[in-house]
C-alpha cells in the first residue's frame, strides 16, 4: 500500500469535507473518478482506493451508494465529526453543531425548556425561529448544515444513531416532537464529552498550554478505540505531570514567604525526605501533593494508584524499558486507571 490508513483516511475524509463545505452539498455523491482528479490522489491505483473506502465504510465515516449501478459515496456525519475532532483542531464547525442540538434535545427531555402544546401524536413544538436563537445559530449560511446534522442525527442508520428515530423533525415553520426520549446512549455519552471538554483545566490560563493539553487529551480517545495502550498510559502520565507542576508553579508552593525556592520533609517510600517540590521526580511530587492535604484527602486513593501504576507505565515511553519488561498492557488495564484519571484533572 502507498499509505498508512491513517493518513489516507485523512485524505479521503479531507477531500470529501473541502469539497461539500465548497458546494454547500453536504449529500454529495463522490466517485473514485473524481478523486483520481485530484492531485493526492492520481497516482493511486483504483484497487487501492476501493480498499481504503470499504475500510472507511466499515467504520461508518463514510456511506456507499449505487445509483444505476454506477459506485458512489458519501462522507457520514460520523466521518465529519471524526475529521474535526482529531485533524482539524481550529474550526470545528460540525461538532460544534452536533454539541449545540443535542444540548437542546437533552433539555427538551428534561423539560428544561416549554413546548408550545401538540396536536394529534405530537407531544409538542416550537418555532424554528425560537429553536435557532436556543442553540445560537443566526447565520443563513450555518442553516444548511444545521439541516444536515439534525437529518443525520435522527435518521435510521445502522447501529445506534444519537437520537431517538422519528422523534422529532421539522414541520414547516416548526420543531416538533412525538416522544419525551429523545437522546441515544450515544448521544448522551458524546453531548457529555463535549460539554467536559469545554469546561476542562478552567485554572490553565496560558492559552497555548491549554491547547496543547486539550489535544493530548482528545488524543488519548482516539488511542483508545485503536487499543493503542501503551501510547495512551504515556499521554496520560505526561498530562497529569504538566497539571502538577503548572499547579505547583502557579500557587508558588514552591517558594517561601520571600519568594525563594523551600525545601519541605515528606515521607518518600517509607523514609524521610527534604525536597524542592518543582525539582522533585513525579513520585516525590505525589507524596508531596498527599502529604501536604493539596486537595481532598478522599482522593488520596487515587493519588497512589497513579504512583503505583502510571509512574511505571508512562516510562515505556522508552522501548528499551517497554521491552525488557516484556509488558503486556491491555483494555483491562486502562479501564482501571482511565476513571481516576478523569478524576484527578478535574481537580485542576
Amino acid at each position: 500500500m502507498a499509505e498508512t490508513f491513517k493518513n489516507l483516511e485523512k485524505e479521503i475524509l479531507e477531500y470529501c469535507y473541502l469539497t461539500i463545505l465548497s458546494l454547500e452539498d453536504y449529500y454529495h455523491n463522490f466517485t473514485i473518478e473524481e478523486l483520481k482528479e485530484d492531485n493526492r490522489f492520481n497516482e493511486i491505483h483504483e484497487n487501492e482506493i476501493f480498499y481504503w473506502i470499504d475500510q472507511l465504510k466499515k467504520i461508518s465515516y463514510i456511506e456507499i451508494r449505487t445509483f444505476s449501478n454506477k459506485f458512489n459515496f458519501c462522507i457520514s456525519l460520523e466521518g465529519i465529526l471524526f475529521l474535526e475532532r482529531f485533524y482539524m483542531k481550529d474550526e470545528q464547525i460540525f461538532i460544534s453543531i452536533t454539541v449545540d442540538v443535542l444540548n437542546f434535545l437533552k433539555k427538551v427531555q428534561d423539560r428544561t425548556i416549554e413546548l408550545y402544546p401538540g396536536k394529534g401524536n405530537q407531544i409538542g413544538s416550537i418555532s424554528i425561529p425560537e429553536f435557532l436563537e436556543f442553540i445560537g445559530i443566526t447565520e443563513k449560511e450555518k442553516h444548511g448544515k444545521l439541516e444536515f446534522v439534525i437529518n443525520e442525527i435522527t435518521g435510521l442508520k445502522e447501529g445506534e444513531n444519537y437520537v431517538n428515530f422519528n422523534s422529532f423533525g421539522n414541520a414547516g415553520k416548526r420543531l416538533v416532537f412525538f416522544r419525551t426520549s429523545l437522546l441515544t446512549a450515544k448521544g448522551r455519552s458524546f453531548l457529555k464529552y463535549y460539554q467536559k471538554l469545554r469546561n476542562l483545566f478552567p485554572t490553565l490560563h496560558d492559552k497555548f498550554a491549554k491547547e496543547i493539553i486539550l489535544e493530548e487529551y482528545n488524543e488519548i480517545e482516539y488511542l483508545r478505540k485503536r487499543e493503542k495502550w501503551r501510547d495512551a498510559f504515556i499521554k496520560m502520565g505526561s498530562i497529569l505531570e504538566y497539571l502538577i507542576i503548572n499547579y505547583i508553579e502557579e500557587n508558588k508552593l514552591d517558594k517561601d514567604k520571600n519568594g525563594k525556592p523551600k525545601k519541605i520533609e515528606i515521607l518518600f517510600r517509607g523514609k524521610k525526605k527534604m525536597i524542592c517540590p518543582i525539582n522533585a521526580t513525579f513520585g516525590e511530587k505525589i507524596s508531596f501533593i498527599m502529604q501536604d492535604k493539596i486537595f481532598d484527602i478522599k482522593y488520596n486513593n487515587d493519588w497512589n494508584i497513579l504512583d503505583g501504576l502510571i509512574m511505571k507505565l508512562r516510562n515505556y515511553i522508552h522501548l528499551y524499558q517497554y521491552i525488557k519488561d516484556k509488558a503486556k498492557l491491555n483494555k483491562d488495564m486502562f479501564d482501571k486507571f482511565y476513571p481516576v484519571f478523569e478524576r484527578l484533572i478535574l481537580l485542576f
